[in-house]
């Protein structure tokens, strides 16, 4: 079986969650995971990127 591709897709997501805002991500995120340790790590991860940008500019 052959599927033919009529296109392709090419994405830099390079600095796409630091124009998200965080907390909307935050809340969006407890609606959907309930384990506190999973949300915990999502956001330590969203702030980790958000300070290393900072320091980089």
């Amino acid at each position: 079986m052959q599927k033919r591709i009529g296109w392709v897709l090419d994405v830099d997501v390079q600095n796409f969650f630091d124009t998200l805002d965080h907390q909307i991500c935050r809340d969006l995120l407890s609606k959907r995971v309930s384990c506190g340790v999973i949300q915990r790590l999502v956001g330590k991860w969203l702030n980790a990127r958000a300070r290393g940008r900072r320091r980089a500019t």
